[in-house]
């Protein structure tokens, strides 16, 4: 029997951070740094979810021990709202100016 320990739920965007508490626990629930964090604007309709700038998955370090070593990338890890599109491969995981 299989049993899963996390919802979508779970990891479904949170409201608009208005405050600068809401902002840090923003940050704090994607793994980043208050100064990093940077979310999608307000009328786009993301939540709290990060903008991320753009850059090529290749040039990521080759040789980390990643969870998904074909993607580059670790479980949990944030990713753009247009990475399932993009061929992974156009995507930075730092937040955007």
């Amino acid at each position: 029997m299989i049993c899963n320990k996390a919802w979508n739920k779970d990891w479904k965007p949170g409201p608009y951070p208005r405050t600068k508490e809401e902002r840090i626990a923003a940050a704090k629930k994607y793994k980043m740094l208050p100064e990093d964090y940077e979310p999608y604007p307000e009328e786009e309709g993301y939540g709290d979810y990060p903008m991320f700038k753009k850059f090529h998955m290749e040039s990521r370090h080759p040789f980390e021990a990643y969870d998904y070593p074909e993607l580059k990338r670790n479980y949990g890890e944030p990713i753009p709202k247009q990475f399932p599109y993009s061929g992974q491969v156009h995507y930075t995981f730092e937040a955007a100016e």
